[in-house]
């Protein structure tokens, strides 16, 4: 559902298209960011709805799950690789992008979660769910 909304962000910032990659949903939270306009979401919205795109996104292009990530800190939705122990954090992603101004820390993610995943899927060494 919160994956349906993005989209729906998506489509109000760039308009229709059949699909949308990384560096699309950069350029939406910049034209988030840089808008006065009166319904303008809120960063929770745009946190939350774009990040479970992205992660939608992520995953449907890696062969990647969504998982609960728990450490000493607490807990947070992260998406995994099936087979080797990468994890990214979307949610986080877009945060940094949205409240910390990272412009396209969306595509840099993206781009290092590829080159972990083709580093390591063949590796043996590496540690597997």
């Amino acid at each position: 559902m919160m994956s349906q909304k993005g989209r729906e962000i998506m489509v109000k910032y760039l308009g229709e298209q059949d699909t949308y990659i990384e560096d699309d949903i950069d350029r939406v939270v910049i034209s988030w960011r840089k808008s006065e306009k009166a319904d303008k979401e809120n960063s929770d919205e745009i946190i939350g709805s774009l990040g479970a795109y992205l992660g939608e996104l992520l995953i449907a292009k890696h062969d990647l799950v969504w998982c609960v990530y728990k450490d000493a800190r607490g807990s947070d939705l992260c998406i995994t690789h099936k087979k080797i122990a990468v994890q990214t954090f979307p949610h986080s992603t877009v945060y940094k992008a949205a409240i910390e101004g990272r412009e396209y820390a969306i595509n840099d993610v993206s781009k290092a979660l590829l080159e972990q995943i083709n580093e390591h899927i063949d590796n043996i060494e590496i540690k597997t769910h």
